[in-house]
């Protein structure tokens, strides 16, 4: 799990103030979607936060527990999860984290050629996508990983 953390960290980035992502949404620390996942502060923490930010490791709590939450619904969702290696699971969460679980959903071909082990072809799909165009080179990093079954050196 460190390498999916460090490697969604690398992917999002870190911002300490609060800020509309690509698509709009409130979003802070590595990628945390707020409007998608509200927090449940008090409004002393709201107005702390408002002012200061979210701190790295703060930011870090938050990324581990999205982790857990898509794994929960990818495995509700994505019964193929449980028949790949750890490697490929992560390449679903990270693009679950970045998606959300209805745009991974959005990706057919790509979870049939999944249920098929067809790796190379699910490769093709990852990139066959204005997801691809959308992040670029994190696109590209997952769908090597997806054909070798191996995060990159």
């Amino acid at each position: 799990m460190d390498q999916l953390i460090e490697q969604i960290k690398r992917h999002e980035g870190y911002r300490q103030q609060s800020y509309r992502c690509t698509a709009g949404k409130l979003t802070i620390g590595y990628g945390y979607n707020l409007t998608a996942n509200p927090l449940r502060l008090s409004t002393l923490e709201i107005n702390y936060n408002q002012m200061h930010g979210i701190g790295k490791h703060e930011a870090e709590r938050l990324l581990k527990l999205m982790i857990a939450k898509i794994t929960d619904q990818l495995e509700e969702a994505l019964p193929v999860i449980n028949r790949i290696n750890t490697v490929r699971q992560d390449i679903l969460i990270n693009m679950t984290y970045n998606l959300g679980l209805v745009g991974l959903l959005k990706f057919k071909k790509m979870i049939l050629a999944l249920e098929k082990k067809d790796y190379q072809k699910a490769a093709a799909e990852m990139l066959n996508s204005k997801w691809k165009d959308d992040v670029g080179e994190r696109a590209q990093e997952l769908a090597t990983q997806m054909i070798t079954g191996v995060y990159a050196a």
